[in-house]
């Protein structure tokens, strides 16, 4: 008889054990019911009871992350979901398609916000882009990308070092971020993040560029050198390549590979007047450094051969000739540039033409009293 009362004992406990479930999944149920009502409110008021009495339901923590979604509340959303996917991976395409669903909706509105240049309500909704689903590199790319459209070049720093710790193996975060540096005249810096695009991407042509003049900018001549060397290799038709690179020759007085590259440019851009200024100006110093050295040699101790002398003389003129050629260019690209007007005359002189020299200089100092 004992052996029969514990048999009912047991099957009682057994019922008992149905009963609380059947109650358990009462808020369940009344969930699913309001969700195909489509009441949401009332679905998470279940839902978040029935979380609460079974926290091993991974459907309800799926469909209360659905339903947080649905009022826009995608913090509770990404609880829910991770709840959700912490239990079982069952849902986990699920979860997927409304992380899409809701990230498109949002970031796709940033986007037309920004074309329409709504940069304000663009920044919220890329913001609420990321909520959703902060693993996307585009939220944060165009939210910075508004943000200099803005001028706030603090926060697009800010977004752009974000990001980098998301996705620190694209090329474009680093170019993004070092171009903001650059701007910012944080050369260092700048030349960390074009090294580090260039490592990425080597055929990135704007970074070998941008990382050349921030090396130029920077104070770097002799890396600047190399790499404008490189960057034209990459972009052999780059005019401010060229014309940074006859630059610094010209800054350190190599005068002859100076008349090189801006010969090259004033062929393809006579009417550029930094080119033809610039080109003048080699051309002059450079008959003056000729000059100083066949002084130097004439003196008779060096006993140097007139013809040696007579060579010498002869480049003088050409590069004093030449001078002139473009200096000429110059002032009718620019008639008001006082500078170019003095060089102008010393040329004249050079050549012997007193004459047009004393006129050059004269324009040259009415220009100056004017301004």
């Amino acid at each position: 008889m004992k052996k029969v009362k514990l048999a009912v004992v047991l099957i009682l406990g057994g019922l008992l054990a149905a009963y609380i479930s059947s109650c358990s999944s009462t808020a369940f149920t009344s969930a699913k019911v309001y969700l195909q009502q489509d009441n949401i409110k009332k679905a998470i008021e279940q839902l978040e009871i029935e979380v609460k009495q079974n926290p091993t339901n991974a459907e309800a923590f799926y469909l209360l992350g659905a339903s947080y979604a649905k009022e826009g509340k995608f913090d509770k959303m990404n609880q829910a979901f991770a709840a959700s996917l912490k239990i079982t991976d069952k849902y986990k395409k699920d979860i997927e398609n409304y992380r899409l669903k809701y990230w498109g909706q949002n970031y796709n509105m940033g986007v037309r916000l920004l074309k329409a240049k709504k940069y304000d309500d663009a920044i919220k909704s890329f913001e609420t882009a990321i909520k959703v689903d902060p693993a996307r590199a585009e939220s944060y790319q165009n939210m910075a990308f508004t943000y200099l459209k803005k001028k706030d070049i603090k926060k697009a720093e800010e977004i752009y070092n974000k990001l980098l710790k998301l996705k620190n193996d694209d090329p474009r975060v680093y170019f993004s971020l070092g171009t903001i540096y650059f701007n910012e005249k944080q050369y260092p810096n700048a030349i960390k993040m074009f090294k580090k695009t260039i490592e990425l991407n080597p055929k990135n042509k704007e970074a070998f560029s941008y990382l050349a003049l921030t090396y130029d900018l920077s104070g770097n001549t002799e890396k600047a050198f190399d790499m404008y060397k490189k960057a034209l290799k990459n972009n052999p038709n780059d005019q401010n390549l060229e014309f940074n690179l006859g630059r610094l020759y010209f800054q350190k007085e190599d005068w002859k590979n100076a008349i090189d590259i801006f010969g090259k440019l004033a062929v393809k851009h006579s009417d550029d007047y930094d080119v033809v200024y610039n080109l003048g100006n080699a051309y002059l110093y450079n008959g003056d450094k000729i000059t100083k050295k066949r002084r130097e040699l004439e003196n008779p101790a060096k006993k140097t051969p007139k013809s040696e002398i007579n060579k010498l003389k002869d480049q003088e003129k050409a590069n004093y000739a030449k001078a002139i050629t473009y200096l000429e260019k110059a002032v009718k690209l620019k008639p008001d540039n006082a500078n170019a007007w003095y060089n102008l005359a010393v040329a004249y002189v050079r050549m012997g033409n007193a004459k047009k020299g004393k006129a050059a200089f004269d324009k040259a100092d009415a220009l100056k009293k004017n301004k």
